[in-house]
C-alpha cells in the first residue's frame, strides 16, 4: 500500500547545546600554509646544503605556490632535470627537482672549478654529478626532518630523470609546486622545485602546524588514566576455552555429563568483545586469577 500524501516532520525533536559541541576549526588557506611551511623548510635547507655547495653562506628565497594538474606537470617536465621522491613516514611524499645544469655547476665548484656548465647539457649526468645529487638528497632529508620535527627520518624512496616513472603523486589528480631560488656569494642563482599532491600537502601542512603548536589545530587525545575516564568501570571476561557443540548435543545435556576442555596456555582477557591482553591461569588469595603476560595497546 502506498500513502497518498507525503509525510512531513512536524518539528525538530533534538536541540543540541552549543557547549556540548566541539568548536568549529577556522578555515585555513592551504597555499598560504604551504608557503609558511616552505619558508621553514628553506631555512633548514640553507643550513643542511652548506656543506654540499662550496663557497659562502647560502640564502634561499621562496616563490609563490601554484596548483596544477599532475598530468600537465609530468608532460611539461624538462628532460634535463633530476627528480627525487622523499618519503615522510606517516605523512606523505614530496618531490624535489633540480636542473642538470645546477648539479653540474655544484660539482665543478666542489672540484675547484668556477661552476662552468657545458653547453649543450649532456643527456646523462656523469658519476661525479650523481654523487653531488646523493649529497643534496641527504641534505634535503635532513632539512625536512628538522622543519617538520619528524619521528622517523625522511628517506629517499625513488630517484631518476623521468618523473612519470617515479609516480610522485600516487595517482592523485592535482598537485602543488613551489620554486626555491638558491643564491650564494657571486655564483649564479639556481633553483629547486618542491612538489606534492594535494592530499599529501594537507598532511604535510597539518604536521607543520602540529609541530608549531598552533592552538585550535591539534586536539590532544583524552588520557584514559585521568578523570572522568579513569573511574569508569568495565566488565572484563577471561575466556578459558571455546569449543563448538551441536544443538542436538546441547539439548541432550544432563547433570553428570562431562565435556572435555582444552585450556589454552595463554587465556585472552576481553572487554566488550575486544581482546586487551593475554595471560595464564593461577591462584591468588584462594581465588582463581589471571596473570597478564602480554597486554595489548587499546
Amino acid at each position: 500500500m502506498k500513502p497518498n500524501h507525503d509525510f512531513v516532520a512536524e518539528r525538530v525533536l533534538a536541540q543540541h547545546c552549543q557547549e556540548l559541541l566541539p568548536p568549529a576549526l577556522p578555515q585555513r588557506d592551504l597555499l598560504a600554509d604551504y608557503s609558511a611551511l616552505t619558508r621553514d623548510i628553506a631555512a633548514e635547507l640553507a643550513e643542511s646544503m652548506a656543506g654540499v655547495a662550496s663557497g659562502g653562506p647560502i640564502s634561499i628565497s621562496c616563490g609563490d605556490p601554484g596548483q596544477l594538474n599532475t598530468t600537465a606537470f609530468i608532460n611539461r617536465s624538462d628532460s634535463h632535470t633530476a627528480h627525487c621522491v622523499i618519503d615522510l613516514p606517516g605523512t606523505g611524499t614530496i618531490l624535489f627537482s633540480i636542473n642538470h645544469g645546477a648539479a653540474l655547476a655544484l660539482t665543478d665548484r666542489a672540484y675547484g672549478g668556477t661552476g662552468e656548465v657545458p653547453d649543450p647539457l649532456p643527456a646523462a649526468l656523469p658519476r661525479s654529478a650523481d654523487m653531488t645529487l646523493h649529497q643534496l638528497e641527504a641534505a634535503w632529508c635532513a632539512g625536512l626532518s628538522k622543519a617538520l620535527s619528524t619521528d622517523a627520518p625522511p628517506q629517499v624512496a625513488r630517484r631518476g630523470g623521468e618523473v612519470g616513472r617515479l609516480d610522485p603523486f600516487r595517482g592523485q589528480a592535482e598537485c602543488v609546486q613551489i620554486e626555491l631560488s638558491v643564491a650564494q656569494d657571486d655564483h649564479a642563482t639556481w633553483a629547486i622545485t618542491l612538489s606534492a599532491s594535494l592530499p599529501d600537502l594537507r598532511r604535510l601542512v597539518g604536521r607543520h602546524l602540529q609541530s608549531a603548536g598552533q592552538a585550535g589545530v591539534v586536539h590532544a587525545a583524552n588520557d584514559p588514566m585521568a578523570a572522568p575516564f579513569g573511574e569508569v568501570s568495565l566488565r572484563a571476561r577471561a575466556v578459558l576455552a571455546q569449543l563448538p557443540i551441536s544443538l542436538a548435543r546441547a539439548s541432550a545435556l544432563a547433570p553428570g555429563d562431562i565435556i572435555p576442555l582444552a585450556i589454552a596456555r595463554e587465556v585472552p582477557l576481553q572487554i566488550g568483545g575486544l581482546t586487551i591482553g593475554l595471560g595464564t591461569i593461577g591462584a591468588l588469595d584462594d581465588r582463581v586469577a589471571l596473570q597478564i603476560t602480554r597486554p595489548f595497546p587499546t
